[in-house]
């Protein structure tokens, strides 16, 4: 869910999403570790249906 969530770009971030901030300001080993990933904007699911899985 927190993927889903952090890979939807916002404007008030410039058009990225909180996933590409964080990654750009702490590096690429934390995101990982706390086993959050990017997912694809035709992929990403804001409802929720995305609970039920």
């Amino acid at each position: 869910m927190l993927s889903h969530i952090n890979s939807y770009k916002r404007g008030k971030l410039n058009s990225r999403s909180a996933y590409q901030l964080f990654n750009f300001i702490y590096g690429d080993d934390i995101l990982p570790k706390l086993n959050i990933r990017e997912i694809e904007a035709n992929d990403i699911v804001l409802s929720p249906k995305l609970l039920k899985k």
